[in-house]
């Protein structure tokens, strides 16, 4: 899973072979035909069996016009990771992995679709005709376009994936559950690329738990199944401090956060409140950028309403701002942390 850092670096790059901007997300209404999925798969396979050292990405809220200039649109609509698995999964052999996740820059929300380098037995072909497919042929990617592997560059897509790296050698589970559990264990990346790397192995080995753990974290869990008890997410669950109006507080002073919570506490101004955490793991990580960017700086706030906080249906609907402490931040973070590590342990 890619960071701000990282988008940044990509959008200022040119569409290749292993870089593609969409301006909309794929629209699979009224895909009756499959017109729309079979452009979906080709993209995909073909990414995967393009030969190369690095992760493929297609970034959707982007149009690079032909001049090489880009309009930043940001994404029209939003597919589930899982709509975009099932459109793939009975298609072709082997089945590819990849993951969609979102990022925000600038205000705007983007769909990245992240395709890494695996070793697959052979290259990746349909199974079923589609519109511009065919079963058992390779496609790849040659520049900027989508294309059918003929004669000798037939013969290099098959000695790429015969003759991969040991690096990239697939291990045995235990060996990878291993290496991600060291790198959530060890704190030292970041905790949306660990789980990122996670969703992948998780969907490798059908590891359901994981996958829907990871995907809860990647895309944030507004739209949690309302059946799941609530004690499930305890993890994400914090302390914080509500008020219905939006109040100054002096932050960069010399007290302690400790000392403002006790202040608030005793203010009619003030109410504290076990608040759930809904928010993709990117932008509590974003959060917690915040505050380190700006010296001194140990609050976060932002607004909400008195029904999505409370989901009362008959309490009253008034503007509130939540004001978040570095320290419930940190707290929140480790605690998901934990979650991953204990998830890893269990498999």
């Amino acid at each position: 899973m890619i960071n701000e850092n990282d988008f940044k670096r990509l959008i200022n790059l040119s569409e290749s072979t292993i870089l593609d901007f969409k301006r909309e997300m794929y629209n699979f209404v009224n895909d009756i035909d499959k017109i729309k999925t079979a452009k979906f798969v080709k993209d995909i396979i073909s990414f995967a069996n393009t030969i190369r050292t690095e992760s493929s990405f297609i970034i959707i809220g982007i149009e690079e016009k032909r001049d090489g200039s880009k309009v930043f649109h940001g994404l029209d609509t939003f597919v589930d990771d899982s709509i975009l698995q099932d459109k793939i999964k009975d298609k072709v052999y082997p089945r590819p992995a990849f993951c969609f996740y979102t990022l925000l820059y600038e205000n705007k929300k983007y769909g990245i679709i992240e395709i890494p380098i695996v070793k697959y037995p052979s290259p990746i072909v349909p199974i079923k005709k589609m519109k511009g497919l065919e079963p058992q042929c390779i496609y790849f990617r040659q520049g900027t376009t989508n294309t059918e592997a003929k004669g000798y560059e037939n013969i290099r897509i098959n000695d790429w994936f015969r003759d991969m790296p040991n690096i990239l050698e697939e291990k045995s589970i235990v060996e990878e559950v291993g290496i991600l559990l060291n790198k959530a264990i060890a704190n030292r990346d970041k905790l949306s690329v660990i789980i990122s790397e996670t969703l992948i192995l998780s969907k490798k080995y059908g590891l359901e738990k994981l996958i829907n753990f990871c995907k809860n974290e990647i895309e944030g869990l507004k739209n949690r199944d309302k059946r799941d008890p609530i004690q499930k997410y305890r993890y994400r669950v914090h302390p914080v401090f509500l008020s219905p109006n939006e109040i100054k507080i002096n932050q960069y002073s010399n007290a302690t956060q400790s000392s403002i919570k006790n202040e608030m506490k005793e203010s009619n101004d003030f109410r504290e409140f076990q608040f759930f955490f809904k928010q993709p793991i990117s932008i509590l990580e974003s959060y917690i950028e915040k505050i380190k960017s700006e010296q001194g700086r140990t609050i976060v706030t932002f607004k909400t309403s008195a029904q999505k906080v409370f989901q009362e249906n008959d309490e009253k609907d008034y503007p509130l701002t939540i004001y978040i402490f570095e320290d419930d931040l940190n707290s929140i973070y480790l605690s998901i942390r934990q979650k991953l590590i204990d998830l890893l342990v269990g498999v």
